[in-house]
């Protein structure tokens, strides 16, 4: 179980705090929070590994466990184990997980949820890594769905129990056309800073981790991803196509809130709010969880899985182009803060052994 902010308030009453004032864009005075202060006290540790949590358990024998150690710089002091998730809906058999440099990002107590489409044969892993995080991974057969089939499926595991955050990625995690090293990275340790010392109103429901590749362009209120709604080739006398997108209206017309809102994103040119980028890389917070009926979790995820629908189209306009109408702000004012807090700790982020592993990969990538 989550620890409550009251359990949490008797483990840290004895540390000392400090503040850190900033001028943010509209030049008035706020409080930078928990983040700053863990930037400047972090220190490497090697941690030693307790037992795996009852949800880690019985997930795949002794011999499929790899247990590592590195020197990594955790954040201190950390989430409690089970508050933080980084979900990764990857496809591929990753051979040597515990290389991934999202682990360098020193996630106290953080679990990293692995989807894999692929090698039935082989059994689910986990890893126990430093700073007590540890992984699970997910075989998620047949392979449909995209990355659409694997949140739904995390969300219906994970739905009585959420955590404080989540961070949802791609199997590529920050290298892709459409996100960076400098997004993911910098906007997942800032979440994971100051969600439990931040009041509940102050925490944005979502954060997008879009970005231009070479993370350039860091306002994600000027660039979505470039991708349209795809009305015209939708309008095609397609058969298969017009289906999926009918069935996909019907499943979110049964939402008892914020229906109207999330269909008329489907299958249509209409205007999308800001925020609505594509790609669906975002940070998440768990109490908006129950935002969506769980029966509607479980149709939507059957539809992605389904053979009678062209799941291109089911993944991006079921699950791409309605997320952040589903689990996003009424209003941007506080996730513009959150941006901006973000870009302004890059600086120390680049020096990290998680950007510079990112990088490095990135430029491999790309060449």
């Amino acid at each position: 179980m989550v620890e409550t902010s009251h359990d949490r308030h008797g483990i840290y009453q004895r540390r000392h705090f400090f503040i850190v004032l900033c001028v943010v864009f509209t030049g008035a005075v706020c409080t930078q929070h928990f983040f700053l202060r863990a930037l400047a006290n972090l220190r490497p540790t090697r941690h030693s590994h307790k037992l795996l949590p009852a949800e880690l358990q019985n997930v795949s024998g002794p011999d499929d466990t790899e247990e590592f150690s590195r020197d990594v710089t955790c954040i201190e002091p950390g989430l409690p184990r089970g508050a933080f998730h980084v979900v990764i809906a990857g496809w591929d058999f990753v051979e040597h997980f515990a290389d991934h440099y999202l682990w360098d990002l020193g996630l106290t107590n953080a679990l990293f949820v692995l989807y894999r489409r692929t090698r039935p044969e082989l059994p689910p892993r986990i890893w126990k890594g430093p700073c007590g995080m540890r992984g699970q991974e997910i075989v998620m057969l047949p392979n449909r769905g995209l990355e659409a089939s694997a949140f739904y499926d995390y969300l219906i595991k994970h739905f009585d129990n959420p955590p404080l955050g989540l961070a949802f990625l791609h199997g590529h995690a920050a290298i892709s056309w459409h996100t960076s090293c400098e997004s993911v990275l910098s906007r997942v340790f800032l979440y994971y800073n100051k969600v439990h010392d931040a009041d509940e109103m102050d925490i944005p429901n979502m954060l997008t981790l879009t970005s231009k590749s070479d993370g350039r362009n860091m306002k994600p209120f000027e660039w979505f991803g470039g991708r349209k709604l795809l009305d015209g080739k939708l309008a095609s006398s397609n058969a298969k196509r017009i289906e999926t997108l009918n069935l996909c209206k019907a499943i979110l017309s049964d939402i008892s809130t914020r229906g109207n809102n999330i269909t008329q994103f489907v299958g249509s040119a209409v205007h999308r709010p800001e925020t609505h980028s594509c790609c669906a890389s975002f940070v998440l917070k768990g109490a908006q969880f129950g935002q969506i009926e769980l029966r509607v979790l479980q149709n939507l995820k059957a539809l992605m899985m389904g053979t009678d629908v062209e799941q291109k189209v089911a993944a991006t306009h079921c699950f791409e182009f309605i997320v952040y109408a589903m689990y996003g702000d009424d209003s941007t004012s506080v996730a513009r803060t959150w941006y901006l807090q973000a870009e302004a700790i890059l600086p120390k982020i680049k020096q990290t052994t998680a950007f510079v592993k990112c990088s490095r990969e990135r430029a491999g990538h790309i060449s």
